[in-house]
């Protein structure tokens, strides 16, 4: 038949397209593994030297060792979420590869038709009536799997500004993590649309 050559490229083509799949999978369970644990230990190191094992007052100024431990635990948040937003571009990246290998399915299914008179009758493409709009619902569909990635990488960020600014006054701290946390959501959902887009 002389739509066989598209058959072995669907085929091919498809392959690629689950491994694209899988590959953002493995990237988002290593996100969690990476991040989410020693986020967790770090943010609870320094609630203790913060705070203090016996629950020392917050309001009394900090020790210079208590100090010195909030930078420490402040610049290892800072570098805990460049590498989460590393893993974040990865994924971005991921995503727009699959996005393409998605399309060019339904342009080789497009061929398909074109080629083979008794295929135009069946509706082989879903992706055929409103491109635009699956696009968009890929997008979407990608960007909320991503989202927890996001806000945790987002908080993450927030947190080491905190670490940073909470010896000096503990609403300026507060109000920085918020801007820090909210500026980086914000940037994330810049840059996942300016790459899938």
């Amino acid at each position: 038949m002389a739509t066989d050559w598209l058959l072995e490229e669907y085929k091919a083509v498809w392959n690629f397209y689950i491994r694209t799949i899988e590959s953002r999978e493995n990237v988002i369970d290593f996100y969690f593994k990476t991040i989410a644990i020693p986020t967790g230990i770090i943010v609870a190191l320094t609630a203790m030297f913060r705070v203090g094992i016996f629950g020392t007052d917050l309001i009394q100024p900090a020790s210079d060792t208590q100090s010195f431990y909030m930078d420490a635990c402040g610049v290892l948040l800072l570098f805990v979420f460049l590498i989460g937003f590393g893993i974040f571009l990865y994924y971005s990246k991921e995503t727009r590869v699959s996005l393409t290998y998605r399309r060019y399915l339904g342009e080789i299914i497009e061929k398909a038709k074109a080629s083979n008179t008794e295929l135009r009758v069946i509706d082989l493409n879903p992706m055929a009536t409103g491109v635009s709009q699956t696009k968009t619902v890929l997008f979407r569909a990608a960007f909320l799997r991503i989202s927890p990635i996001v806000l945790i990488n987002s908080g993450v960020l927030g947190l080491g500004f905190f670490a940073f600014l909470v010896e000096g006054s503990l609403d300026t701290a507060t109000i920085a993590a918020f801007a820090a946390a909210i500026g980086s959501v914000v940037a994330h959902a810049w840059v996942f649309y300016a790459d899938n887009h």
